[in-house]
Parts: C-alpha cells; sequence; structure tokens
C-alpha cells in the first residue's frame, strides 16, 4: 500500500517491523502502551484506527465514512 506506514522498531536497534497493513497518519500510543491510535489516509480518510501491539491487528474505532465533516488534523486524546 503507498502512503505512510507504521513500524516498530526496538529500543536496542535492529530491523524495523512493518505493523500498519494501509495508510496511516497522526500516530499516538495509548496510555498503556498496548495500542497505537492513528487517523486514516487515502482510501482509509476519514476515520481514527487502532492497532493493537499484542494481536498486531487493526480496526476502525469510528465509523464516519459518508457523513458529513471531516476530524480535520486531530489526534486521539490519550488521558482517559
Amino acid at each position: 500500500p503507498e502512503g505512510k506506514q507504521i513500524h516498530l522498531v526496538p529500543a536496542h536497534g535492529g530491523t524495523a517491523e512493518r505493523l500498519s497493513s494501509g495508510p496511516a497518519g497522526s500516530v499516538q500510543w495509548s496510555r498503556d502502551g498496548k495500542r497505537i491510535y492513528f487517523m486514516g489516509a487515502d482510501e482509509r480518510a476519514g476515520n481514527i484506527w487502532a492497532l493493537s501491539l499484542k494481536e498486531r491487528r487493526e480496526f476502525p474505532v469510528t465509523n464516519l465514512t459518508g457523513r458529513r465533516g471531516s476530524l480535520g488534523f486531530q489526534s486521539p486524546a490519550t488521558d482517559g
């Protein structure tokens, strides 16, 4: 897929692991470190997505496709 991807690099260095299966933007870690939230891009634009680090699975958090308005350039709050 085209666009920006989410990768995870070990703190001690090494090979980056691609985590996202599609384009992503405005990445934000959850407070507990178990998920990464991001804005969908390109064909996934207009929704917020989450990526479970344990399961290495992405899923939409919002279902706004086809609705009026836009999320703009925001990141989800991680302070509860």
